[in-house]
């Protein structure tokens, strides 16, 4: 089968990988925006409490009408340009992570993990390092709810010379929002590739590729799922960047004032949403996967 020669060579799998992931991103990102605008409007210090949406589609009406249809887009696709970068800098450093080992699995095998998540952390903190400042920009503008001609940020320039007039404000929510659910990524996503390793294994079994995703997208809902809090407190955190008046002070006084004024609900905000995201993800990689395997 053509999918598992695709898996077995290296930069068709970065192909297909980044083919994927901006198919994703293109079909999701109105979703996205909405997203972003329904799990932080609450605690944006330029949104009076009046003007907040009262669910996604008064949202999604908004930015039709007042900001273009195109706009659905806006500050969502930045994610595809780090995409490939990441992707690379990631598989570098996993491949190269293990001529340094100084524990050994049979001998000392709770050091041996300690020192893999070690490893995992700093790959993490690479990312982050790199790629954060360009994940706020997105946040900036998803957000922005000035009218069509008269956003607060009027390019991805702007809004970068705005956040980084105080650097440090460029890495705003980092170390608190950004460790923690990119590991649980980065375990479940090995966990993905643990089943495709297993299904390549078997000799005189051919299963479908719509077994093999089904497998994979409950593997990214679950990642989904176990970030979700940390998402909203991420994006919370962002869109206090380069502002003199902060609702929060830091990551702790958020999650206070946060259920305090909303109650634990304020946490699950986008699920939905990131549910049909999911979704969205499967089905284009069903039909990618498929297209490939047919030809």
């Amino acid at each position: 089968m053509e999918l598992y020669l695709r898996q077995r060579d290296y930069w068709t799998r970065v192909y297909d990988y980044c083919a994927v992931h901006a198919m994703w991103m293109v079909a999701s990102a109105p979703l996205e925006r909405i997203k972003k605008i329904i799990q932080t409007q609450n605690c944006h210090p330029g949104i009076h409490p009046e003007h907040r949406f009262k669910n996604s589609l008064w949202a999604a009406e908004f930015i039709i009408k007042k900001q273009g249809f195109f706009s659905l887009w806006r500050g969502s696709l930045l994610p595809i340009c780090i995409t490939l970068p990441n992707h690379l800098y990631c598989d570098w450093f996993q491949n190269n992570k293990n001529y340094i080992k100084v524990f050994d699995n049979h001998k000392n095998p709770f050091l041996a993990r300690a020192e893999e998540i070690a490893k995992n952390l700093i790959m993490i903190f690479g990312t982050g390092i790199i790629f954060y400042p360009m994940l706020m920009i997105g946040v900036q503008l998803s957000v922005d709810r000035g009218t069509k001609g008269n956003f607060e940020h009027k390019s991805i320039y702007d809004c970068f010379k705005k956040i980084s007039s105080r650097p440090i404000e460029m890495y705003r929510g980092i170390f608190s929002t950004m460790f923690i659910p990119m590991y649980i990524g980065g375990y479940y996503m090995s966990k993905s590739d643990a089943i495709l390793d297993s299904i390549n294994s078997r000799e005189n079994v051919i299963p479908s590729t719509l077994s093999i995703l089904g497998w994979i997208s409950a593997v990214n809902f679950g990642v989904m799922l176990l970030k979700q809090p940390f998402e909203v407190l991420q994006n919370r955190l962002m869109i206090q960047a380069g502002r003199e008046n902060q609702a929060f002070t830091g990551p702790m006084n958020c999650i206070a004032k946060s259920l305090k004024d909303e109650g634990f609900i304020v946490f699950t905000r986008g699920l939905t949403l990131n549910f049909f995201i999911s979704i969205i993800g499967f089905t284009i990689q069903a039909y990618y996967f498929d297209a490939h395997q047919l030809n």
